[in-house]
């Protein structure tokens, strides 16, 4: 505000951070993410963000389709990219990224862009879903292995003669109930690692 040629009062404004955001970004880090923060505001005010944040790299301000360029480069260069976003502007990306994360908070064209759609504003369900995808991976690797190494010893018993027809599909049973009865071990990553309201 200014009257009679002077500066009498200014008023700034600026986005309050979420409580966790600091945690979730270092909870990132510690998985071996590395985080960008690719914003459409001014570079004053993404960086304010981003150090408070402790996130490393910020570009801004960039348009939707400078984000879309963005994700497009990191693909190019073989990197595995998820983007979290929840505006309009951040639909593209969400689109093209190999994982697009978008809150239920957002835009109506964030969700459908969004491969992922965390319906709560807790920030901390990201590296927890993070966990949870590479737990279920790691069971569904064992269970591959596993049954492939489980049949091919039965396969090759049977073949030489050394396993009665009988025995061959009981172990196919007992092989089945292996797999069975080892995926529900995911559940333990939900009674052990569900994240807290901060």
């Amino acid at each position: 505000m200014a009257w009679e040629g002077a500066l009498r009062g200014r008023l700034l404004f600026a986005d309050e951070l979420r409580p966790e955001a600091r945690r979730c970004i270092a909870t990132l880090e510690e998985y071996g993410i590395a985080s960008v923060l690719l914003s459409g505001d001014r570079l004053p005010a993404a960086s304010a963000v981003a150090a408070a944040t402790g996130i490393p790299r910020v570009e801004a301000p960039r348009t939707p389709a400078q984000k879309l360029q963005a994700i497009a480069d990191s693909t190019s260069r073989g990197r595995r990219v998820a983007m979290v976003g929840d505006g309009i502007n951040d639909a593209p990306a969400l689109a093209a990224a190999r994982t697009g994360i978008a809150f239920g908070a957002g835009t109506d064209l964030a969700r459908q862009a969004g491969n992922v759609v965390v319906r709560s504003g807790r920030l901390m369900l990201l590296p927890w879903l993070i966990g949870l995808s590479r737990r279920t991976a790691s069971i569904i690797r064992g269970n591959f292995a596993w049954s492939f190494g489980y049949n091919a010893l039965a396969l090759g018993a049977a073949a030489a003669g050394m396993l009665h027809p009988l025995l061959a599909a009981l172990a196919m049973v007992v092989s089945s109930l292996t797999v069975l009865g080892n995926s529900p071990r995911i559940t333990g990553y939900f009674d052990r690692a569900a994240p807290r309201q901060p």
